[in-house]
Order: structure tokens, then C-alpha cells, then sequence
């Protein structure tokens, strides 16, 4: 199957990878975690210049140390100018930019070979979380706007802090699922309502995309879709965006 997908920059998903995976509550495979770390050292890689030793330069020697280092860069060709670029650019600088490239292919390489343990450790805790929030729906009004949450008392106010909590769990799970597409393993066109939903029907599905009406601002902090899929009772899932596109194409 061949999806049109946006192009997305291999480094800076690689950065991104690096900067935001680890702070999911999940252990990251050793082979992940040492491509981010030499992908990560490569950021801290500068030239370092040779050395001249100014106690040792005379009214003598200047010339020929001068010499001396210009055939040492020139050898090393550290300093050519590249055709075709703005200005020109050192060889070494080159060579770094290429050697970080396919660094930052390795980590998204390893990354995407990590995708099904790392929703297999999110599963469970995903499975709980959605659990404790249709609790606390269950304890708060239908329309969640501030009159109806004072007036249903103060345990829907309670509920409400709660799930508040609860949600800012699921969408960081929710926003990790989302960054996949920029993986070359799971290039897919982005589906933001089935992310977290399995639906079975079309009438589960048509419950979910009827999100994209106005919300009040508490259910836009909740999550549109999260809350509309819970009270309607469709199935949750953590799916890639090859699962979404499977789910959309069986039920359509």
C-alpha cells in the first residue's frame, strides 16, 4: 500500500527522537539508546585546529612554520571549497554533515524496530488510564462548560481535577503516536482520531470524527476526541499509522 506523507527532515526527527522518547514511561531498547547517544555526540563534534607551538617560532623559523602548517591543512584539504554550495564549505565540515545524516537514519532505523515494544509496555497503563477517566466522566455532567460543572456539585469538580491528570498522561502517549509517520517504518498520512480508538462500526467512527465541532474549553483540554470515544464506548487501541489506516479501510 503506498501512502502520500509529508517529508520530514531525517535530523531533526532524530533530535526530536533523542529529546522526547525518553520521557515516556517506557524502557528504551539498549540498540535505541546507543544510536541516540552517538547520533547526540556528533552535535558536540567541533575542528580542532593544529596547535603551533609559539615558544618555539623565531625571527628564523617564522616562515617555515608558517609553511609548515598551510601544507598540513592543505593536505588534510580540511579547508577546500565545495562546489556548488553558498560561500563554500570545509571538507571536514562535510564529512561531519554526512556522518550525522546516517546517524540520525540509524536512530530512526532503531526506532521504528522499537514501535510494537514500546506500545506493548504503554498497553497496560493506557488500558488503566482510560479506565479511571470513564470513571471520572461518569461523575461529571454531560456538558462539561463551567455553569453545569458547579452545578452537578462538588465531587464532578473533583472528578474534573482528576481526569485533568489522567489525560495529560494519555496525550503524551497521544502525541508519541503521532510523531511515528515520521518514521520511515511507519509512513502513513497522519489519522489524529485513530490514534487511540479502534472503532468497529461506522457508527463508532462517525462518533469520533464529530469531534471537530466547537467544544467547550474544558473538553478542548481533555481531548475532543479522547472524551467522545469514552462515552461512546468505542474500543481504544494505541495504533500506528499503518493500524489506523487498516481500521479506516475495514470499516469503510
Amino acid at each position: 500500500m503506498s501512502y502520500a506523507v509529508p517529508v520530514y527532515d531525517v535530523k531533526t526527527t532524530a533530535e526530536n527522537i533523542s529529546r522526547d522518547w525518553s520521557n515516556l514511561p517506557v524502557k528504551l531498547p539498549k540498540a535505541l539508546n546507543q544510536a541516540i547517544a552517538v547520533f547526540d555526540e556528533t552535535g558536540f563534534v567541533h575542528y580542532e585546529a593544529p596547535i603551533v607551538d609559539v615558544a618555539s617560532i623565531t625571527v628564523e623559523n617564522v616562515g617555515a612554520t608558517i609553511d609548515d602548517l598551510a601544507n598540513e591543512l592543505s593536505g588534510a584539504s580540511l579547508f577546500e571549497v565545495v562546489p556548488g554550495t553558498v560561500g563554500g564549505t570545509r571538507t571536514w565540515e562535510k564529512a561531519k554533515h554526512m556522518v550525522r545524516h546516517q546517524l540520525a537514519n540509524e536512530v530512526l532505523r532503531q526506532a521504528g524496530a522499537a514501535v510494537p515494544g514500546l506500545i506493548g509496555q504503554l498497553s497496560d497503563p493506557f488500558a488503566a488510564d482510560v479506565a479511571a477517566l470513564a470513571e471520572c466522566l461518569d461523575r461529571m455532567p454531560e456538558s462539561l462548560d463551567a455553569g453545569s460543572l458547579v452545578s452537578a456539585g462538588a465531587d464532578a469538580v473533583l472528578a474534573l481535577g482528576e481526569a485533568r491528570e489522567i489525560a495529560s498522561r494519555i496525550k503524551r502517549v497521544d502525541s508519541w503516536l503521532a510523531t511515528l509517520t515520521q518514521l520511515p517504518l511507519y509512513a502513513a498520512r497522519p489519522d489524529h482520531v485513530l490514534r487511540l480508538f479502534a472503532p468497529e462500526t461506522k457508527a463508532q467512527l462517525q462518533a469520533l470524527e464529530e469531534t471537530q465541532r466547537h467544544h467547550d474549553a474544558v473538553t478542548v483540554e481533555l481531548g475532543p476526541v479522547l472524551i467522545a470515544g469514552i462515552r461512546a464506548g468505542v474500543p481504544t487501541a494505541l495504533n500506528t499509522p499503518h493500524d489506523a489506516a487498516r481500521i479506516r479501510a475495514e470499516i469503510a
